[in-house]
């Protein structure tokens, strides 16, 4: 007596022997040639429609901005200010962090707000963050 596959959602969860000569299929399998192609190409799409330029250009800045965090670390640790009292120690410790962490925050922040726009809103940003958060306490201290 041939078994039928069962027609619930369960079925593919069984451990049934697919193998066995009584396991009996409904219709034929279909052939490479049947097969229809994947509806879904929107990855593809995807994929074709982001030139490698745009992607460089975003490591470019990518790498501009890790630059950036080494100059706040540097030139941070190279400033011998304090505050007065524990308060203004506590909120120049915390501004000194914000100025390391705020090239990642700018980059990410530009990245995650404009992956649906253009590439030009995105290197305008990105461009804009480059000026903005330069490290000044490093660069002035190479000048002088």
């Amino acid at each position: 007596m041939a078994r039928v596959p069962e027609d619930d959602d369960d079925a593919a969860l069984r451990w049934d022997d697919v193998d066995d000569a009584s396991y009996d299929l409904r219709g034929e399998p279909a052939r490479d040639e049947q097969v229809a192609p994947a509806t879904d190409t929107r990855l593809d799409e995807a994929r074709q429609s982001r030139p490698v330029a745009a992607v460089a250009a975003t490591g470019v800045f990518g790498g501009v901005y890790l630059m950036y965090v080494i100059g706040w670390l540097i030139g941070v640790a190279q400033l011998p200010l304090s505050g007065r009292d524990l308060l203004q120690e506590i909120t120049y410790q915390f501004a000194e962090f914000l100025a390391i962490v705020s090239p990642i925050f700018w980059f990410v922040t530009t990245l995650v707000l404009t992956r649906d726009g253009s590439a030009v809103h995105r290197f305008g940003w990105l461009a804009l963050g480059t000026l903005v958060l330069v490290p000044w306490p490093f660069l002035l201290g190479v000048i002088a």
